[in-house]
């Protein structure tokens, strides 16, 4: 399908194995990108299982950034599946953002980083919960050095690992993880993706959820579990010029995906015709889009996607670059556009400073022909995503009836949404 890789080459193998480096405080920012990095492979891998409309059209692409964590009794890849639909079966958006939205992609890199980052504290914490003596450091490493395949085995108390992990729903999911359910839900899923379509799949899989979910707590969302109800607050949202604000926020969304869209079809069509032997691809999903501005207002955009060429039964990664605002070419050469497979025996993501910049994982070809593929000055690591930054997600998928979101069951209302048993 494509490559999960193994993370950044931050020191040699012998220097990763050092004990000293490795307890040391100042290695913990280089482990945790070293994780973040195998963990985004889980997430896009884990994308690709899913089906293609369910993701865009059905909006499950926010239920898969806003609670799929990859911890759970299963491997990642389907511990991020199964919690990613269970949380659309039993917390849907309302259909009233849905319709005013249409079919979305991820644009913002940023929002992939900030689930990636609370899976990771949520499988923090559980190494580090009582009766362990692990500490952050200790964990970080032992995930790093088991790729974050670390199934939870004792589920109990899996609210408080979930509310470490700043889940939305964290005691009905901690409730859902600990039935021991799981595992058989997964293959139920697996088995109706292999004997019939996807999308056919999925239904089943949601069906099965909502009829094997017991009466579970439910709670108002707290401010610091979703970004949602901050931006909502922010924008204050029962007065009218904050609602254009909002739609003019959604419009732009709009714009510039239909833009980045059309650009990244138009190089599939491109890498087709250059290669006539190579089959040709149809766009799936944007996993993320990054861009940098030079000094002459030239922006250049690097983007993960999604593209298949058996009509969604598999799945490629590739890579893109384009270009926008190009300046006249008798005086600086037009930069060229491409897209391009990334290898399934790709080990080693390239560095990229238009990426790294804003902390941004998108994984790149390892020919390092890209816009500043060859730069030697790279930022030190930071912090990828504040809980309390308010991203393209948190803004669109906002209702509009006020009160904030209600991320459990309530009975009718725009932001009410029912807990189905």
């Amino acid at each position: 399908m494509f490559p999960i890789h193994p993370g950044r080459r931050l020191a040699s193998h012998a220097d990763f194995c050092s004990a000293t480096l490795l307890e040391s405080p100042d290695f913990l920012p280089f482990l945790r990108l070293q994780l973040l990095d195998m963990v985004h492979g889980v997430y896009l891998k884990a994308i690709a299982m899913l089906p293609v409309r369910a993701l865009r059209d059905g909006h499950l692409l926010h239920s898969l950034v806003t609670a799929g964590h990859c911890y759970g009794p299963l491997d990642p890849v389907a511990n991020v599946v199964i919690n990613t639909i269970w949380y659309d079966a039993l917390f849907p958006l309302s259909k009233d953002v849905a319709s005013k939205l249409g079919a979305a992609d991820i644009l913002d890199a940023r929002s992939m980083h900030r689930i990636e980052s609370r899976s990771i504290d949520g499988l923090v914490a559980y190494l580090c919960r009582p009766p362990s003596t692990l500490g952050e450091q200790a964990a970080v490493t032992l995930l790093c050095r088991a790729r974050s395949d670390i199934p939870i085995l004792e589920l109990t108390n899996m609210c408080d690992v979930a509310q470490a992990a700043k889940h939305p729903q964290p005691a009905a999911f901690g409730e859902f993880l600990e039935r021991g359910s799981v595992p058989e839900l997964y293959q139920l899923y697996c088995h109706a993706r292999v004997h019939g379509d996807p999308d056919s799949a999925f239904e089943r899989i949601k069906m099965a959820l909502v009829q094997s979910t017991r009466v579970a707590p439910v709670q108002r969302c707290a401010r610091d579990m979703d970004s949602a109800s901050a931006a909502l607050e922010r924008l204050n949202i029962n007065n009218a010029p904050a609602l254009e604000t909002l739609s003019a926020r959604r419009s732009f969304f709009m714009s510039k995906q239909a833009s980045f869209r059309g650009a990244l079809e138009s190089l599939l069509i491109g890498y087709g015709d250059h290669d006539p032997l190579a089959p040709l691809y149809k766009l799936g999903v944007i996993c993320g889009v990054t861009s940098e501005t030079n000094y002459r207002y030239t922006s250049v955009f690097h983007a993960n996607f999604l593209a298949s060429s058996d009509g969604g039964l598999s799945w490629k990664l590739f890579f893109a670059e384009f270009w926008r605002n190009q300046p006249d070419n008798r005086i600086e050469e037009p930069k060229k556009s491409f897209c391009c497979p990334i290898p399934d025996d790709h080990k080693y993501p390239g560095r990229c400073v238009v990426c790294e910049n804003d902390s941004s994982v998108i994984i790149h070809p390892q020919s390092r022909k890209y816009y500043m593929g060859h730069s030697v000055i790279f930022p030190l690591p930071v912090s990828l995503v504040a809980d309390t930054e308010e991203l393209d997600f948190d803004v669109i998928y906002s209702s509009e009836g006020g009160g904030g979101v209600v991320c459990g069951p309530a009975t009718g209302g725009v932001n009410e949404r029912p807990l189905l048993m």
